[in-house]
């Protein structure tokens, strides 16, 4: 009961017109390529273990797969891939992310600028910085790093030449 409550998932939906086990093959490339732990079945991936850089000289953290240059796994907790044949031969790709670890990390920035915005002298301009940092921050975590970029290298994954 209380695990749905703190799981924050989201998920999405690809399209591809390789078979499943090509497509298998891609994905598991890109995420092997990130750091990403997981575990394989007929038409199913899950995440194991995905690394949590702390210090940013961690290799980790970086990518070359994006135009931002950062790892966006780094970011969640876990990922599931449901592969699905179509009867028109393509392969239908569920992605779950779990965004619990996007959250925490969310939440402690959001402290760290509430500390900077009390020491600012004038009240309002230190509540309108926390509001705009929250909301740039925010936009950047949830939608840019997660929903954009992981979408975006399972796609060029998928469409590489092999």
């Amino acid at each position: 009961m209380v695990d749905r409550y703190l799981m924050k998932k989201i998920s999405f939906r690809l399209y591809s017109k390789l078979s499943v086990v090509d497509t298998i093959e891609k994905i598991a490339g890109l995420l092997a390529c990130e750091h990403v732990s997981f575990d394989t079945d007929q038409n199913f991936m899950k995440s194991t273990h995905i690394p949590f850089p702390i210090v940013n000289v961690d290799q980790r953290m970086y990518t070359r797969k994006n135009w931002v240059g950062i790892n966006p796994f780094i970011f969640i907790t876990g990922v599931e891939i449901f592969l699905t044949e179509l009867d028109t031969k393509e392969t239908q790709i569920d992605i779950g992310v779990d965004q619990n670890r996007a959250i925490l990390i969310y939440l402690c920035f959001l402290c760290l600028v509430l500390l900077v915005a009390l020491a600012i002298p004038i009240l309002w301009v230190g509540i309108s910085f926390f509001f705009l940092i929250a909301i740039v921050t925010g936009f950047f975590i949830f939608n840019v790093c997660i929903k954009g970029l992981i979408k975006s290298e399972i796609l060029n994954a998928i469409m590489e030449q092999s």
